[in-house]
C-alpha cells in the first residue's frame, strides 16, 4: 500500500477499505512498521502509511490509550483540534450511551492483540451525539509480538442510526394500530364468549347454592366442576387478549415451538368476527413431527400474524358463500431448493425452513394488487372495513426474523400465505435434562410451615389465600389495606417467612411494600401478583433479591410450588 488517498462514498467502499487495510497488515508491514520508525517521529504510521479522505475517520493511540495521530475526518468528526486530541485518549469523546462492560469487552479482546469491531456512540466537542461503526487493529512487532499500538478507524453511521431509528418508531406505531383495528374487529366475538362463561358461573353458581340449601350435596360437585372450568375458559381468554396486546417488539431471543401457538389461533378464532367459527369450517393441519423443531420468533408476535392472516381469510370470503368455505391453517418443515423468490423482499428463498400457510376460498387476489399488498396503508376493503397496515406489519416482524413470505393466489378460488421461518433445531436431551432437573428439585424442596402475609386490597382473594394456605399447613395473617401491612410490618420486622402481595393497590403499591420490607430485610422472599401492569411484566421488572413475579388469576399449586422453591435458597435458609 501506498500513500494514495482512498475515496470512500458508501458503506461498500468502507468496508472494501477495511479489508485492504487489514490484509495490509501482514507480517512484512509489521515488521517494517517495528524498524522503520519510533513514537518520537514526527511521521507516524497513519500519515506515511494511510490516507484516507471524506468520509472515514483514522486515529493511532499507544498501547495505553493515548492519541498519538488523527487524520482531518477525526477531527471534523469530533470537533477537536489536533492539539486537543494528541496526548489524550478517545474517553474525551465518550457519551455515557454505553455501560462500563461495553468498554471492557472492547479492552479485552485488544489486550489479547485482536481486532475489535463494532457500533459505539461518542459524544463531540459541541455536545452533539454521532455514531460510529469502529475497526480497532493491533499493530504487532513481528520480532517480538509485542503489541505496539492501536490503529482505530470509524466510519460515520450517525444518518443511518437515525433513519433506523424512525423506521423502527413507524413500525412500533404500525404494528400498534394494526392491533387496534384488530382488537375492535374482535370486540363482539369477545362480548360473545365472555356472555356464554359468564352465564355459565352464574347459572352453575345459582343452581348449586340451591343445592347446598337442600343439602342434595351429591349434586353439587358437577356444579362446582361447570364453574370451574367457565372460571379457567375466562382466565384463558383474558391471558390470550393481554398477550396479543402486548407492546414487546423486540427481536426473538429464543426458539419456541410454532405448533401450540397456531393451535391456540385456530381454537380462538371465532373471536376474529362473530360467528366465524360457524359461518366458515376452519382446519388444522399439523405435519410438524419432529419435537425439536422450533422457530426464532415473538410468542406474541406469531399470535398476531396468523390473527390478522385469519381476518384477512375471513372477510376474502363472500358473505353469500360463507356455509362451503373454509380457512385452513397447516405447519410443516419444508427444505427450498428450488427457485423461490419472497413475495414481499424479492429475494431468493433457499435452505431449511418451517413454515406455517393461511389458506381460504375466497376470491382471490389479481396480479396487480399482489405487487402492492404489502405496502404501507394499501387495501382492497373498503373505507372504515380496513386500515390496510396489517400485511406491512406481517412483512417487518417476519423479515426481522431473517423468515420469508410467499403468496399464491387465484381470482375467484382462493389464497394461500406462506410463512417461512429458518428452522432452529435443539438437542433432542434438553427436555429429558429439565426434567430431570425439575425432578431432582422437587426432591429436595422441605414440606415446611411458613408464616405467610398475603397482602391485597380485594378481600375476596385474601380470604381465598388463607384458606388455600392454611390447608396446606401454612400459618397465614392477611391484609386487605397495604398500610396497615406495612405497619405491621415495621413493628415485627421478623414475624413473617414469605410475603405474598398484589402489585395494584391504592395508598401503596405492591411494588413500594416489597421495596420497604427489602430494605429491612433484604433476603426476604416475596411473591409480587399483578392481573396486568405495563411497569411489571416479568421478573427482570422485580427488585433485586429473593422475589417472584406471580401472574393472576392465582394458581394455589404454582403459588405452593414458588414457596417451596425460595425457602430452599441459600438466602432464605440464611
Amino acid at each position: 500500500m501506498n500513500s494514495q488517498s482512498i475515496q470512500i462514498n458508501n458503506d461498500a467502499d468502507y468496508h472494501a477499505a477495511l479489508e485492504a487495510i487489514s490484509k495490509y497488515q501482514t507480517q512484512k508491514l509489521s515488521n517494517e512498521i517495528a524498524g522503520s520508525r519510533s513514537y518520537q517521529s514526527t511521521t507516524t504510521y497513519v500519515e506515511k502509511f494511510l490516507a484516507i479522505e471524506n468520509t472515514i475517520s483514522v486515529s493511532e493511540t499507544t498501547i495505553d490509550g493515548t492519541i498519538i495521530s488523527v487524520n482531518d475526518c477525526f477531527i471534523k468528526l469530533s470537533g477537536y483540534s489536533r492539539s486537543e486530541l494528541i496526548g489524550n485518549s478517545h474517553r474525551i469523546l465518550k457519551s455515557g450511551v454505553h455501560p462500563k462492560s461495553f468498554y471492557e469487552k472492547m479492552k479485552k479482546c485488544l489486550w489479547d492483540g485482536k481486532k475489535w469491531s463494532g457500533e459505539v456512540c461518542d459524544r463531540a466537542k459541541n455536545g452533539t451525539i454521532f455514531w460510529v461503526h469502529s475497526v480497532i487493529f493491533p499493530v504487532i512487532d513481528f520480532e517480538t509480538k509485542e503489541i505496539k499500538s492501536y490503529l482505530c478507524i470509524m466510519h460515520d453511521i450517525t444518518e443511518r442510526k437515525r433513519i433506523e431509528n424512525l423506521q423502527a418508531k413507524s413500525q412500533y406505531q404500525l404494528i400498534q394500530l394494526q392491533k387496534m383495528d384488530s382488537i375492535g374487529k374482535m370486540t363482539s366475538g369477545i362480548a360473545h364468549d365472555f356472555n356464554n362463561i359468564v352465564t355459565v358461573i352464574l347459572g352453575f353458581s345459582r343452581v348449586g347454592l340451591t343445592f347446598c340449601h337442600k343439602q342434595n350435596f351429591e349434586k353439587l360437585l358437577p356444579c362446582l366442576e361447570q364453574i370451574q372450568l367457565a372460571s379457567n375458559r375466562a382466565a384463558d381468554l383474558v391471558n390470550k387478549m393481554l398477550m396479543f396486546c402486548s407492546e414487546n417488539i423486540t427481536k426473538a431471543i429464543k426458539p419456541i415451538d410454532p405448533s401450540g401457538i397456531v393451535e391456540e389461533v385456530t381454537k380462538i378464532s371465532h373471536m376474529l368476527r362473530a360467528g366465524i367459527s360457524t359461518e366458515v369450517s376452519i382446519t388444522l393441519v399439523n405435519s410438524l413431527n419432529d419435537k425439536s423443531a422450533s422457530i426464532l420468533i415473538d410468542p406474541t408476535e406469531l399470535h398476531q400474524i396468523l390473527t390478522n392472516l385469519m381476518v384477512n381469510a375471513y372477510d376474502a370470503i363472500d358473505a353469500s358463500n360463507r356455509q362451503n368455505s373454509i380457512i385452513s391453517i397447516s405447519v410443516f418443515s419444508d427444505f427450498v431448493e428450488e427457485n423461490l423468490f419472497c413475495t414481499s423482499c424479492g429475494k431468493k428463498i433457499e435452505g431449511d425452513f418451517i413454515t406455517i400457510s393461511v389458506s381460504d376460498t375466497g376470491m382471490g387476489i389479481s396480479p396487480q394488487e399482489l405487487d402492492d399488498i404489502f405496502d404501507p396503508f394499501f387495501t382492497t376493503k373498503e373505507i372504515g372495513n380496513g386500515t390496510g397496515l396489517g400485511l406491512s406489519v406481517v412483512s417487518g416482524i417476519i423479515h426481522n426474523e431473517d423468515g420469508h413470505i410467499v403468496v399464491e393466489s387465484v381470482l375467484d378460488a382462493g389464497t394461500t400465505f406462506y410463512l417461512l421461518f429458518p428452522a432452529v433445531y435443539k438437542n433432542a436431551n434438553d427436555d429429558d435434562d429439565i426434567a430431570d432437573l425439575n425432578h431432582e428439585l422437587n426432591e429436595t424442596y422441605p414440606q415446611s410451615k411458613f408464616k405467610i402475609c398475603v397482602v391485597d386490597d380485594e378481600e375476596g382473594i385474601c380470604l381465598l389465600l388463607d384458606e388455600d394456605l392454611t390447608s396446606l399447613g401454612h400459618d397465614v395473617k392477611t391484609f386487605s389495606d397495604s398500610l396497615k401491612a406495612k405497619a405491621f410490618f415495621n413493628e415485627n420486622p421478623d414475624y413473617f417467612d414469605v410475603i405474598i402481595t398484589d402489585y395494584t393497590m391504592p395508598n401503596l403499591t405492591g411494588l413500594d411494600l416489597a421495596n420497604f420490607m427489602l430494605s429491612i430485610r433484604p433476603e426476604l422472599p416475596i411473591l409480587i401478583c399483578t392481573g396486568y401492569s405495563g411497569k411489571l411484566k416479568s421478573s427482570d421488572d422485580l427488585p433485586k433479591g429473593n422475589t417472584f413475579l406471580i401472574k393472576k388469576p392465582l394458581d394455589i399449586q404454582i403459588i405452593n410450588e414458588t414457596i417451596k422453591k425460595i425457602s430452599n435458597t441459600k438466602k432464605f435458609n440464611n
